[in-house]
């Protein structure tokens, strides 16, 4: 009968009843996962199965199904969320999800960090509302390419601060069914000092060609 109902975890029982009724009503396949308990009072996850067995008629005369053990399984699983929600907070990138018209899902604290805009002021917004002007067109570009399949490398554009300024972000972006994963990476200070490093190779590459004609004038 239903005994078995006694040794589901207390958490898992009502979910489990329900979906074992519903399947009884409608010969349904009945799959879930949940925590058994066994002799010795320990729960372990399992993976239930199982599947009607007819007569002739088509009426239900039995059911046969299997319990896999999963806990191994589940305990790994927990530990990977554990991983992936300590690295979605402590990572200094930006990280953020978003649906294939770049509307925004979720965003870690290095948005705020760096962007200066709060999760509520975000989430539901377009990516493109905070894109610099002259970014826009190309960014806007990049979605019909990800909605295929496809992975952004190394591609840049400038986001507007919550202060009013702009910040260079370098993007690597992945989709992943319906919504798109997102990693930026702030490289405007990178940037300037390049611009600067460049700038002043540029001046010293002058200055030894007008020291070089200096002293050829002077030679004349």
């Amino acid at each position: 009968g239903d005994g078995w109902v006694r040794i589901v975890h207390p958490e898992d029982r009502l979910a489990a009843f329900q979906r074992w009724r519903h399947a009884l009503a409608t010969g349904e396949t009945f799959e879930t996962e949940f925590r058994l308990r066994n002799h010795a009072g320990d729960y372990r996850w399992f993976l239930a199965r199982a599947v009607p067995l007819r007569d002739s008629r088509r009426r239900i005369t039995s059911w046969v199904g299997t319990n896999t053990d999963i806990h191994q399984q589940k305990l790994s699983e927990a530990a990977s969320v554990r991983d992936r929600d300590r690295l979605w907070s402590m990572t200094q990138d930006i990280l953020l999800v978003c649906d294939h018209e770049g509307r925004v899902t979720a965003i870690n604290p290095s948005v705020t960090a760096i962007l200066g805009w709060q999760e509520d002021e975000l989430v539901g917004r377009l990516l493109t509302d905070f894109v610099h002007e002259d970014d826009w067109e190309r960014t806007a570009a990049e979605f019909p390419r990800l909605m295929t399949g496809m992975t952004s490398v190394a591609f840049e554009n400038r986001y507007r601060t919550a202060s009013g300024d702009y910040r260079l972000l370098d993007w690597t972006a992945v989709p992943d069914g319906n919504r798109i994963h997102g990693v930026g990476r702030d490289i405007t200070d990178q940037r300037a000092m390049e611009d600067a490093l460049r700038q002043s190779q540029k001046m010293e590459a002058v200055g030894q060609l007008t020291r070089s004609e200096e002293r050829r004038v002077g030679k004349e």
